[in-house]
């Protein structure tokens, strides 16, 4: 967890810290609100358990000028005894009303003994990274739907590599504190 918070620490600082001889470029920020459902999990079920819901929630923070997204995220699939959490790092490429996110993931696996699957441990974590790619289609400035795949390296069973996809909605932020606070700066 210090790890975590450390990373954190250290990218938000790269990402949103300002040059002091240019006060005329302090970046905008876009706070996002998404959660989603793994479409094969809920919709059909998976290659061993049937139907259910796999859920995720996920906050991200934009720095505008520089189209770098850094953030959070939180997945949970009851029936398997399964919840990740991490963080995430993309690189975003716009156009018109569609963005590609491209990025990193790190995670901490927590897995449990349950319904399906017997772990020898109870309430074992196990760390695990990946990247993922996401496609938006913004319908206005605030609402958008998402189409996200990633690729993780599950540590908590073996070393597969092993491929979900979601169905994501969006909910954006944007930090308009610049414009209040531009007219003092260029004062000073």
């Amino acid at each position: 967890m210090k790890n975590i918070l450390l990373l954190l620490l250290v990218f938000s600082y790269n990402l949103f810290a300002q040059d002091s001889t240019e006060v005329k470029k302090i970046p905008k920020i876009k706070h996002s609100f998404t959660i989603g459902v793994d479409i094969a999990n809920t919709f059909s079920g998976g290659t061993v358990n049937g139907r259910a819901l796999d859920f995720q929630g996920k906050y991200t923070l934009e720095s505008l000028g520089n189209q770098i997204e850094f953030g959070l995220f939180y997945e949970r699939f009851p029936k398997l005894n399964f919840e990740a959490y991490g963080m995430i790092i993309n690189k975003l490429f716009k156009k018109k009303d569609f963005e590609f996110a491209l990025g990193l993931e790190q995670m901490q696996i927590h897995r449990w003994n349950g319904l399906l699957f017997a772990v020898p441990e109870s309430h074992r974590r196990v760390y695990a990274y990946g990247a993922n790619l996401e496609i938006r289609y913004n319908f206005n400035n605030r609402w958008a739907v998402v189409v996200q795949n990633n690729l993780r390296r599950r540590l908590d069973i073996g070393t597969k590599w092993l491929g979900s996809n979601w169905i994501n909605l969006r909910y954006t932020i944007q930090d308009d504190r610049r414009s209040n606070i531009q007219p003092i700066l260029e004062s000073l």
